[in-house]
């Protein structure tokens, strides 16, 4: 195949590239926009729930569909009888001015509700005016319904409900103030569809652009060899003559040549001596200067993707260790197409980032295993923070840290023996040499 067929060939694959980039971003970006349309269509639903509000009865069962605001006229409030597992939402009896208790969860301080507790527990205590209680129904869990039992036969020193009667007295259902009414709304469809079209949106974006970068470099190299080419040519019809002049360089049986002009050695066959350039002074392809920054963008964004694969296998219940190759591979990739070049310095970097992120993804495993044991009792945003920011505890309390290290332990050990020839190619990296 000659060199114009293989840039032809070369263009046409960049130029089906750039075609297929520029549909997964067109698609990307359509099902964007089609989660912003069911995030727009929820939140609809939701406001139209909170504008309406009905009371509360804790003998009917509110459904996971809750259209409207449950409200409560609350005189006494107890001491609390159960905390969740952040310790930020509490359990107790709230009382109406017919007497009767029903449960209510509340979150943060109490503090501000001591006149109700007072009204309940000191006695001579002036009655506060009520306090109008919204939230949303909830069903009450059998561990809710064991601690009310006994917090309630507590509170009044007698064996005044047991789990018989329970129902009768309590009802079925408890006021959740810590949640509003979100009427039918899904948010989940539309910020899933959301974040999988910007994510995806992104990498159309980056393969267009690196599409786009190649297809203009293989322009150029092509303009370059023609460059070349038309140069040889044109010093092959003039310095070739001279060289060849008798008089000037010797006789034309001994095919002396004049270096000056070649620039290097020749064979009495004309062709080039061993070693020797194929042109006077003619660089066809310049060392480029690499760009760090972006360098090490790309290798961050490479090896996100390994990181990715990672979790993905430690989900199917695989050993992920070896996963580390594919990650340092990736980063390296990463690292050579957003920079341009890949050198020594991008190669050792793209080589401490893989150490990082195998660390990461290792944190994060453990980070998701634990939202998605206490996503069981409270699945929110909220629950992933005290996660993130209480992760030390949780692996104490957990007794985690053992599988944690050796989980790290065995990464490390893998990526080492699946990817030690690559490491030792980055530390005895020279330039301009082949990396593997």
């Amino acid at each position: 195949m000659s060199p114009a067929d293989s840039y032809e060939k070369q263009k046409r694959r960049t130029t089906w590239g750039i075609v297929s980039s520029a549909l997964v971003l067109g698609l990307s970006l359509s099902i964007a926009l089609a989660g912003w349309f069911f995030f727009l269509d929820a939140w609809g639903q939701a406001l139209r729930a909170q504008q309406r509000e009905v009371w509360f009865d804790p003998w009917a069962d509110g459904g996971k569909i809750q259209n409207s605001y449950k409200c409560w006229n609350m005189t006494g409030l107890s001491e609390e009888f159960a905390v969740d597992f952040k310790e930020t939402c509490h359990y107790c009896f709230a009382f109406g001015q017919t007497g009767v208790p029903m449960i209510v969860k509340m979150e943060g301080s109490l503090e501000g509700f001591q006149p109700y507790r007072d009204a309940l527990y000191v006695e001579g205590a002036q009655m506060p005016e009520s306090f109008l209680l919204r939230g949303v129904a909830a069903p009450i869990e059998d561990d809710i319904r064991e601690f009310a039992i006994e917090s309630l036969n507590i509170l009044y020193d007698d064996e005044v409900v047991s789990e018989d009667d329970f129902e009768d007295l309590i009802g079925v259902s408890f006021l959740d103030t810590t949640k509003k009414p979100m009427g039918g709304a899904d948010f989940a469809m539309g910020t899933g569809c959301g974040l999988f079209g910007l994510v995806f949106s992104g990498i159309g974006i980056f393969l267009l652009i690196v599409n786009i970068k190649r297809r203009k470099n293989i322009g150029l190299l092509q303009e370059r060899e023609k460059e070349a080419m038309r140069q040889a040519a044109m010093w092959q019809n003039t310095g070739y003559d001279r060289a060849h002049d008798a008089s000037s360089y010797g006789t034309d049986y001994g095919r002396t040549y004049d270096s000056s002009v070649w620039g290097d050695e020749r064979r009495r066959d004309g062709q080039p001596a061993k070693g020797a350039s194929a042109g006077a002074g003619v660089r066809l392809e310049p060392v480029k200067k690499s760009n760090v920054f972006l360098g090490i963008l790309g290798a961050i964004g490479g090896s996100l993707l390994g990181v990715g694969l990672w979790l993905l296998i430690s989900f199917v219940g695989f050993i992920a260790g070896f996963v580390g190759f594919v990650m340092l591979k990736c980063a390296l990739k990463g690292y050579e197409v957003l920079s341009g070049r890949l050198d020594k310095k991008g190669a050792v970097m793209s080589l401490i980032i893989t150490a990082f992120m195998i660390f990461f993804a290792n944190g994060l495993e453990y980070v998701i295993a634990l939202c998605r044991a206490f996503f069981e009792l409270d699945a929110s945003f909220d629950t992933i923070w005290y996660v993130v920011m209480n992760f030390g505890e949780l692996m104490t309390e957990t007794q985690s840290w053992g599988g944690f290290y050796m989980n790290l332990v065995l990464g490390y050990g893998l990526s080492i023996w699946a990817s030690y020839r690559v490491i030792w190619s980055i530390l005895n990296y020279k330039e301009q040499e082949p990396f593997f």
